[in-house]
């Protein structure tokens, strides 16, 4: 139960780390945001911005609410094994996925691989965590 526990804090703590950067740079920097998002041949206009700040929006406050949950659930990790589930597979079956899509579509690979290897192992991590758990 203690590497469920520890799972739900890190995982959590990154996620509500990642959910207010991502808030933050897109209400103070949405041109940066932007940047990131395009090949770096492409120089955003202003409709492109805020198309992808807010298209990007939504998951970032989505990181905000499993943050909060995750951490609200480490202390009773038994209690949350759905949510864990919920997140793992989000990271292997959405974001590994969308990771993949950003090197196919020739977005720079030095800020997409590190994610890619982030989004697989809080996936794969989770899964066997909970298997574990579930064997004990």
């Amino acid at each position: 139960m203690t590497k469920l526990k520890w799972w739900f804090r890190i995982v959590g703590g990154f996620y509500l780390l990642l959910g207010i950067s991502n808030v933050i740079y897109e209400i103070i920097d949405p041109q940066f945001v932007a940047k990131g998002m395009v090949p770096a041949s492409y120089t955003p206009d202003a409709v492109t911005v805020t198309a992808l700040v807010h298209t990007w929006l939504p998951s970032s406050l989505s990181f905000l609410v499993l943050g909060v949950l995750l951490l609200y659930y480490s202390r009773q990790p038994a209690q949350a094994r759905i949510l864990l589930l919920a997140v793992a597979l989000l990271e292997l079956f959405a974001w590994v996925p969308y990771d993949v899509m950003w090197f196919v579509n020739g977005l720079p690979s030095a800020a997409g691989i590190p994610f890619l290897v982030i989004h697989v192992a809080i996936g794969v991590t989770g899964i066997l965590f909970l298997r574990q758990a579930e064997a004990e």
